[in-house]
């Protein structure tokens, strides 16, 4: 089989009938051999067509698992921007409370003094009301012995007469 067409030759009726069936058979040669090709070349197209259905389902499902993604990506923004402001508020209450434990840092040391000092007081008020009512023990008991004495001296006393009975008297 070449490119080149075969050289018939002149045979009795123009060509040779060698020359024809030579040419007849490369013809035949040539064409199956061009259908193998056409079958081979169909397989591969049915591969390669096979292949990109695949491919393109494979897109489509990476593309629908890219719109998931990116959704997420989206709600994740969202929640790292509130988590942030949380964040934010948080620190501040902490300067806040911070601020405040040391305004009241600075207020309970007199006030515990001032405390000590109270409860040291506590300790004598025991005894100062002790103090302040001896006095009043020691009149009550000297009131006691006057109001004996003068119970004992009217009943030293001799009882008063019995009265007359008067006219309106029963």
């Amino acid at each position: 089989m070449s490119t080149k067409p075969p050289d018939l030759g002149k045979g009795s009726f123009f060509y040779r009938k060698s020359a024809v069936e030579q040419v007849l058979q490369d013809r035949d040669l040539m064409l199956r051999y061009l259908q193998q090709r056409t079958r081979d070349a169909e397989g591969r197209v049915a591969g390669l067509e096979a292949q990109l259905t695949a491919v393109t389902n494979d897109m489509a499902r990476k593309d629908k698992e890219l719109a998931r993604l990116e959704g997420e990506l989206v709600e994740a923004t969202a929640r790292l921007g509130e988590l942030e402001r949380g964040r934010q508020r948080v620190q501040g209450e902490a300067r806040a409370l911070g601020e405040w434990r040391t305004r009241v840092g600075s207020m309970s040391g007199p006030i515990a003094q001032r405390l000590a000092a109270f409860h040291g007081s506590l300790d004598v008020v025991p005894e100062r009301v002790q103090q302040a009512f001896a006095p009043i023990g020691e009149r009550e008991i000297a009131l006691q012995r006057r109001l004996n004495a003068v119970m004992e001296h009217l009943r030293a006393m001799p009882s008063p007469p019995m009265l007359p009975a008067g006219p309106g008297s029963a």
